[in-house]
């Protein structure tokens, strides 16, 4: 009886087989912007390269599906980008052909749009790594943004961490009041602020508010603040602490009137050590990490509802 060899599997060809891969990318350097066996012109911005659509379908599903005769039968491709992107475009072809590439702080964005446009999953993952590998005081704030705006959540969480343990350093620079509402929560929310008091993130939110011309949009600019003061720890202030932000001028008033049952819930827990039982203020009475040492020390002893006697705290004049 005749078998029929299946072409596909080559476990027919021979005695004890055994598949093995090449540890290697080929790689196309040679061939980069190379007229030589080029079947696909590509254009960017005033800028014209020399393409391959093997090598390009094979590094990117939207190139293979804007080369593919399914989609149409070309010869060339019009790539229409920002200047940002236009001016890395060469980079980010390259790194096509040799699957290596420079990464500096002024080309990483661009880099990634230009990945992520075309998904190439490659540098996606190398840009990334950079980026987590290299903050800065000076580039974790537009990075974070950047996080946001494109959903990359490793970078996203390692940004927060940085703004929150460096919270102090961010607050005198003024950096963390230029962020929008949106972006701001997730600091204040996160696990790992680390700040001198809690009068602080407090004192924070007053000056973001007074960083925008709440005559604009004043609506939208309280209900935003509402946001931001549901984050605030008021138990975790000391007493004078919350004689400070409860005497601000005129600020609360509309959606913030709210929260001055919140602030009287603090005078309350420093006078009885008594908590409020609904589940969701919880985390109010949990303490963040707090670097001055009298901040812990005007905090009471929920067992013995007594208090350690030294009360000093942070000034609003520190604050300013």
């Amino acid at each position: 009886m005749e078998t029929k060899m299946d072409e596909s599997d080559c476990s027919w060809t021979g005695t004890n087989p055994k598949v093995v891969t090449g540890s290697d990318r080929p790689h196309f350097r040679e061939f980069f912007n190379n007229e030589d066996f080029s079947d696909v012109k590509v254009f960017c911005g005033n800028k014209e390269f020399f393409g391959h659509k093997i090598v390009l379908s094979s590094c990117s599903e939207v190139f293979r599906t804007m080369l593919s005769s399914e989609w149409c039968n070309v010869d060339h491709l019009t790539l229409e980008e920002n200047c940002q992107m236009e001016e890395v475009f060469a980079q980010f072809l390259e790194f096509l052909y040799t699957w290596k590439i420079t990464f500096n702080e002024e080309n990483i964005t661009p880099l990634l749009m230009l990945a992520d446009k075309y998904m190439v999953e490659g540098l996606i993952r190398l840009g990334i790594t950079y980026m987590i590998e290299n903050l800065s005081q000076e580039n974790v704030v537009p990075w974070y943004k950047f996080s946001l705006q494109f959903n990359i959540d490793a970078l996203y969480k390692k940004c927060v961490t940085f703004l929150g343990t460096n919270f102090d350093v961010f607050f005198a620079n003024r950096e963390l009041v230029k962020l929008e509402v949106s972006e701001l929560m997730p600091i204040l929310d996160s696990g790992t602020l680390v700040t001198r008091s809690e009068v602080e993130i407090f004192f924070l939110i007053v000056k973001w508010m007074n960083c925008y011309d709440r005559a604009i949009n004043p609506a939208e600019t309280m209900e935003n603040m509402a946001k931001l003061m549901s984050l605030v720890r008021f138990p975790m202030m000391a007493p004078q602490e919350l004689e400070i932000a409860e005497n601000v001028p005129n600020f609360w008033s509309g959606p913030l009137e709210k929260y001055l049952l919140s602030l009287h819930k603090g005078y309350k827990f420093h006078l009885t050590g008594s908590r409020t039982l609904n589940k969701e203020d919880e985390r109010y009475y949990v303490p963040r990490i707090y670097i001055r040492d009298a901040v812990s020390s005007v905090l009471p002893n929920v067992t013995s509802r007594k208090f350690i006697p030294r009360h000093t705290c942070v000034t609003d004049s520190e604050l300013i």
